[in-house]
């Protein structure tokens, strides 16, 4: 998403954030915010630094193609500031939707790692990640997110046989069935009043044994984390990721998105793969809280605005919302 630059002390500036702001915000509610990585052990870029330069060309490079593609990957740049970047579309959503989810998560990974070189950002409907160093073609699971519900099935013993049955199954058509590009969905009726949901993905990189190894990882982490007759559990990975629940969870055109996890759900962010013992690390998104201030204050200036008098408050380019805008559009870089 660009933003064109006006004279900034025209309320036309202000009326044009507004509209972006507004159009950010209905980006943002559809899809459901899930977790981030940011490696703080590879290094930082500065603001004016060729490897920003480059990511500044590669981001918008993986939002346009996520508009015609449900995955690609990217490079731009030469030596040890070229920047390899990926993303990932559930299979699910349509072109346009596809677009907008990796939109939301480029402008998540700015918020949230404004400065680091290799970040992931997970959404339940996509991810974006980008690095200093190749991430093409390789099986990565050295680190997760994920999420469960506090209730357990009421019939674990049939629950994990059914469940079973169809966890092989999907991980089987994701990472050997290549027409379906390592993404594969099935579901199984447990008893008369509970099916179980479930959806298996791989970056279409590493489909085969890496695509097999992987989502075999994220069934062992769900019970090394969180049991095993859980209603619910998501585990993402940078190359993978694996779902099931009870309830419907992919999208339907005809009703728009489903809803997010039950509220009864925890989420957590690790390293590496997780133990009862882990500590749990929730994440959270303020990316819509810092629009809704900026929104709510440019609309109360507009309304106010008198052609004979200042508003020094938000007109003021050193006002920390206007600073939180530019620095999620990306205008002061």
């Amino acid at each position: 998403m660009v933003l064109p630059m006006f004279p900034k002390s025209q309320i036309t500036y202000f009326v044009t954030i507004l509209f972006f702001v507004l159009q950010l915000t209905q980006t943002l509610s559809q899809f459901h915010y899930f977790g981030y990585y940011c490696d703080e052990t590879i290094g930082n870029y500065t603001k004016k630094s060729d490897y920003k330069t480059n990511l500044n060309l590669l981001l918008p490079k993986l939002t346009d193609q996520a508009s015609e593609s449900h995955f690609d990957n990217h490079t731009v740049g030469e030596g040890i500031d070229k920047t390899y970047g990926l993303y990932l579309c559930r299979g699910d959503l349509n072109d346009q939707q596809c677009h907008d989810c990796i939109d939301a998560a480029v402008l998540s990974a700015s918020e949230k790692c404004p400065v680091e070189k290799s970040v992931i950002v997970w959404y339940e409907e996509c991810m974006v990640r980008y690095s200093n160093q190749s991430i093409f073609e390789i099986e990565d699971e050295t680190l997760l997110t994920y999420s469960w519900s506090t209730p357990n099935v009421t019939e674990p013993e049939k629950f994990q046989t059914v469940f079973g049955e169809a966890v092989d199954t999907v991980i089987d058509q994701a990472a050997y069935n290549e027409s379906n590009k390592g993404y594969a969905t099935a579901e199984e009726q447990i008893t008369l009043f509970q099916t179980v949901y479930v959806m298996g993905i791989c970056t279409p990189d590493i489909i085969g044994n890496l695509c097999e190894r992987c989502l075999r990882v994220a069934l062992s982490s769900m019970a090394g984390c969180c049991g095993t007759a859980r209603v619910n559990q998501q585990m993402y990975l940078p190359s993978c990721w694996l779902r099931y629940d009870n309830a419907p969870f992919l999208l339907d055109s005809n009703q728009g998105f489903p809803p997010e996890s039950s509220p009864d759900s925890h989420s957590s962010s690790f390293d590496s793969p997780p133990s009862e013992d882990s500590p749990p690390t929730p994440s959270d998104i303020t990316i819509m809280n810092d629009v809704l201030q900026l929104e709510l204050a440019i609309i109360d200036t507009i309304l106010k605005h008198d052609t004979n008098t200042t508003q020094p408050d938000l007109f003021d380019m050193n006002n920390p919302l206007i600073q939180k805008c530019h620095n999620i559009f990306g205008l002061n870089q």
